[in-house]
């Protein structure tokens, strides 16, 4: 009985196996052709009544996409974005596809949705809003695919802004990165909570647990030899 029950098991999962690959297949198939698969239109369109693997234009919430292409281009910081979408009252990408589906349901329960930077990056990123198809990202939203990988279908819908003004801000909106060489930091204070018990240095914190930076970095130190010796 135990033998036939585990034959059974093994028969069942090659099934689902082998129906999994035939389905992404098939998902791949359509996605060459230009379809829009997602299960919900991206922010700024909506599918199409006659054809539900289309996307057209969502007039109200193409006008936000559109302002926060402009002000990206601008020169507008991400968080200067974002602050303008809350000080303005602008439902969500969540709030707006929840009051316009009522079967789009998204975790949070009652609490107020706020605009925040990965969400305006996800939106400046996008290659939907330049009249794209892209299928093929990530795998279960968790794996990130190299782009070699993914599908792309071009002029499958109208975009939402042109190619360049969303070059444009997108190279305006990559974080710059800051060159301290040679800056006197003397002037900059900064709250320590911990420090290190044997070289005094301000502590961090990973892993839910407060190490020494020094310890962190792999840098060769008394403090270092002195945890691992305890460790041992």
């Amino acid at each position: 009985g135990g033998l036939n029950v585990a034959f059974k098991n093994l028969i069942n999962m090659l099934y689902s196996r082998d129906l999994s690959k035939k389905i992404r297949s098939a998902q791949m198939a359509r996605a060459r052709k230009g379809e829009y698969l997602g299960g919900f239109a991206r922010y700024g369109y909506e599918k199409s009544l006659e054809d539900k693997h289309r996307l057209v234009v969502d007039p109200e919430a193409a006008e936000v996409v559109r302002k926060i292409f402009t002000m990206a281009a601008e020169g507008i910081t991400i968080s200067g974005i974002v602050r303008y979408l809350n000080d303005n009252g602008v439902l969500t990408c969540v709030e707006y596809k929840q009051r316009k589906n009522s079967r789009y349901q998204h975790p949070g329960g009652g609490v107020k949705k706020l605009w925040g930077t990965q969400s305006v990056r996800s939106i400046l990123s996008d290659e939907t809003y330049i009249g794209k198809v892209v299928w093929n990202r990530s795998e279960k939203s968790m794996l990130w695919h190299d782009r070699s990988e993914w599908v792309v279908v071009d002029g499958q819908h109208e975009p939402l802004v042109s190619e360049e003004l969303f070059a444009l801000a997108n190279e305006r909106a990559k974080p710059k990165k800051r060159d301290r060489s040679g800056v006197d930091m003397s002037g900059f204070k900064r709250e320590v909570l911990f420090v290190c018990g044997y070289c005094g240095r301000s502590m961090v914190k990973k892993n839910h647990k407060y190490c020494c930076r020094y310890r962190t970095c792999g840098t060769d130190t008394e403090c270092r030899r002195a945890v691992e010796d305890m460790e041992k």
